[in-house]
């Protein structure tokens, strides 16, 4: 009783994350998620794409919530059906659009605003990042975000940091789509000058898991290597590419042991697989694998000597 009376106070005098809350502590979460929805609405509205990703990862945790309460009702016996999938289903879909505008805020602001703070590594990084997220197959692209805006602060970035190939791509997607006047001469001028440059990236993406070189954006596997298919992470700072690979436990290992072993400092000496003529040294100054029986010892002479095949470093 006095909750409810509360939270509509705190709403009608801008205190909109009070209310939130006071709405979910007078038990009416279908309040708190409306709420949340005209905030996300007026955000959005206002080109605050910023703080639209956060009401947006805000309502990705009241599903989530929810969702965890649904199967604790499921465990007693008295959940409904698949609600508890279809509130999962939800949580993931916000926490994917609450994403995808915390990094279209970087690339609006870059260029409506007349300074920006982002080095051309980390527009381009962001950029590439929204592309990737927003050409998902079945994927609508959210309310506000504009796949313009993206394309042509790609396209910018790419002839300096010489990105010729993903370059050309970049100006035959924005040909298709229908730009500001004020862009127009610009990227009429910028498509003719690229295609004097050579049809070739600097670099390439590597796959940390396979070691495979990837696109840099790729219309087949977008997010994932082309070759084993592994999905790339992201730093929320920069929007650069992590080198992590995700990796399961065996079911008899549990999460204490695993942190234990993944603290541990590895080992590097004479360590290798002595059942198969294996053996790897480092010295500090040289790292040295030898493979088959023979000295540890590279030769120096003329034929004779060990027998082992040596790779230095």
């Amino acid at each position: 009783r006095i909750f409810l009376p509360y939270a509509q106070w705190l709403a009608m005098n801008d205190k909109f994350e009070q209310a939130q809350r006071a709405f979910q502590e007078a038990g009416r979460p279908d309040q708190s998620l409306f709420l949340l929805q005209q905030l996300i609405h007026n955000a959005i509205t206002e080109n605050r794409y910023q703080d639209a990703g956060y009401y947006y990862w805000l309502l990705a945790q009241e599903h989530l919530k929810m969702a965890c309460e649904e199967q604790k009702k499921k465990a007693e016996g008295k959940g409904l059906g698949n609600r508890e999938g279809r509130l999962l289903k939800r949580f993931l879909d916000f926490s994917s659009k609450a994403d995808i505008y915390y990094a279209f805020n970087s690339i609006f602001d870059s260029e409506t605003q007349p300074f920006t703070t982002l080095s051309p590594q980390e527009i381009f990084d962001t950029s590439l990042f929204l592309l990737r997220s927003l050409s998902a197959q079945g994927y609508e692209v959210p309310y506000g975000v504009s796949l313009t805006y993206c394309l042509y602060a790609l396209a910018k970035q790419c002839r300096e940091l010489r990105a010729f190939k993903l370059a050309r791509k970049a100006f035959k997607r924005l040909s298709d789509l229908r730009l500001p006047a004020l862009w127009r001469r610009s990227v009429e001028l910028d498509n003719l000058m690229i295609r004097t440059t050579q049809f070739a990236d600097k670099e390439e993406l590597f796959c940390p898991r396979c070691g495979s070189a990837n696109p840099l954006l790729s219309d087949d596997k977008l997010s994932n290597c082309v070759v084993c298919g592994h999905k790339f992470m992201y730093s929320f700072i920069s929007f650069e590419t992590l080198p992590l690979v995700e990796f399961k436990l065996t079911n008899d290992l549990t999460d204490e042991k695993a942190e234990i072993l993944m603290k541990e400092v590895p080992v590097i000496g004479d360590v290798g697989r002595a059942d198969e003529g294996i053996e790897f040294t480092d010295d500090g100054e040289a790292q040295t694998l030898q493979i088959g029986e023979g000295s540890a010892e590279p030769e120096t002479g003329g034929g004779g000597g060990g027998g082992g095949r040596f790779i230095t470093n």
